[in-house]
């Protein structure tokens, strides 16, 4: 059975054009068109998977029937449901099985998305397309840098992506690219030193823009996600990274603060999984184990607003 959104069902909603469920949504106060764009796409499928159990279902009246024989009913069904364009088949089995010969044959699929530090590359040897990356720590401690030297460390690798820097303005984000790199401190008088050297080095820094493209301008998830997939039509993305997770203003209404950032946290994990690359979101830590005994090793707990991205 479906939830149903006011004097609409999910299953009768879902199958309609975008244009209609838009018209539904600015009719019935119950739809908003949030949910239109945000669940159209789920829902629809929802729907075609199952239409396609309902109708394979009926085909078997004996209940012994083997749960198998069902499955591959309703992997045919699903399939000639795709065939008339109401829902698409998942290619997911055939990556799965390509990956396991790789692995069987002593190959490792690699990356180029990889993180700089030799201690991080022990624990996570890439950030895997599709994938949402959430790195916390507390005020102050450097998470803005991280971020830098891992694009930098991307940069080299070959990857091209995406920036999107809601606490810095751009050229603040290339002075820090350019401290990282060259060593250079932008604050510093620069009055004594080689200017050509100083000038090559500027140069190369801002030549990372062929390879990262950073945006300032962006505060609004919709704001994010439309610039994101605008941006796969002209360009090669590898990787998206978010400075930071919580300073994002979501889409909709929201009761409290942990609803509102959960929704961006779900946004962005859409996001990965439409574009098929890794979203690394920065976040903010409260400061609760400054003040609780013990290791003061951070938790999950300690992510602010932590409730739905834990």
């Amino acid at each position: 059975q479906f939830t149903t959104y006011g004097n609409y069902s999910a299953s009768s909603v879902s199958h309609r054009t975008g244009k209609n469920i838009a018209m539904l949504a600015s009719q019935d106060t119950d739809i908003d068109l949030e949910w239109a764009v945000d669940n159209w796409e789920f829902e629809y499928k929802r729907w075609a998977v199952t239409q396609a159990y309902s109708t394979s279902a009926a085909q078997f009246n004996d209940p012994l029937k083997s749960a198998l024989d069902i499955s591959n009913s309703v992997d045919q069904e699903m399939n000639r449901l795709a065939a008339k364009g109401e829902m698409q088949p998942s290619i997911g089995h055939e990556v799965f099985m390509a990956w396991g010969a790789d692995k069987l044959a002593g190959k490792q699929v690699e990356y180029i998305t990889k993180p700089f530090l030799p201690e991080m590359l022990e624990i996570v040897p890439s950030y895997g397309p599709g994938e949402l990356w959430i790195v916390a720590a507390r005020p102050g401690m450097g998470k803005t840098q991280y971020a830098v030297n891992t694009v930098l460390g991307f940069h080299d690798a070959g990857a091209k992506g995406l920036f999107f820097s809601l606490e810095m303005m751009a050229d603040s984000i290339f002075r820090r690219m350019l401290g990282a790199r060259h060593g250079y401190n932008p604050k510093a008088d620069w009055s004594m030193l080689d200017q050509k050297e100083i000038s090559a080095a500027i140069s190369d820094t801002a030549s990372i823009k062929d390879t990262c493209t950073i945006i300032d301008s962006a505060y609004h998830i919709s704001e994010i996600e439309s610039m994101a997939m605008a941006a796969t039509y002209t360009q090669q993305v590898d990787y998206i990274f978010v400075d930071y997770l919580q300073l994002i203003l979501a889409a909709g209404k929201h009761t409290n603060r942990d609803s509102e950032v959960g929704s961006v946290a779900d946004a962005l994990m859409r996001l990965a999984k439409k574009l098929k690359v890794p979203v690394i979101a920065l976040a903010q830590l409260s400061r609760a184990n400054e003040t609780r005994g013990g290791p003061k090793r951070p938790l999950l707990s300690d992510l602010r607003e932590w409730g739905r991205f834990e």
